[in-house]
């Protein structure tokens, strides 16, 4: 009941945080919510704050939450487009062509990220690294950078 009476006070508290209290709502255990990621980066954008996204290594894990967070700001900001399918395809531009790949190929020698099929499948759908950037199994366990 408790829980109950937080989530309606932060759906009070700022009109910009009734989605993320929705989402917090709907978390379970064993399924992953990134729903919540998503409002509480638009919370933060919405209310002037900063965010910093990172992982182990900085490269991989980082750079498929940095890319589709900014595919998002370019969907919502600038009138691209905010359907999911729209924001994964730019997400997945720019983490084929853009900035992220070639901090991997400067770490690991060559343009893929250090996950491999398997890892992938794992990995909620908005957060896939698009497939011609993906290791082959064999290489991902050889060459492991992180």
């Amino acid at each position: 009941e408790r829980d109950a009476a937080q989530l309606w006070e932060l759906r009070r508290s700022h009109p910009l945080c009734a989605a993320l209290a929705n989402a917090i709502s709907k978390e379970s255990t064993g399924v992953k919510n990134v729903d919540i990621l998503e409002e509480a980066q638009r919370v933060t954008i919405g209310l002037g704050g900063g965010q910093a996204t990172f992982c182990k290594s900085g490269k991989d894990r980082t750079a498929m939450g940095v890319t589709l967070q900014q595919s998002r700001i370019l969907g919502e900001g600038h009138g691209c487009g905010t359907s999911p399918q729209r924001i994964l395809r730019d997400a997945n531009t720019m983490r084929a062509t853009g900035t992220r790949i070639e901090v991997a190929n400067k770490n690991i020698g060559y343009y893929k990220y250090s996950f491999n099929p398997l890892q992938v499948s794992f990995m909620p759908e908005m957060y896939r690294p698009p497939p011609q950037t993906v290791q082959d199994f064999t290489t991902s366990m050889i060459k492991r950078d992180s």
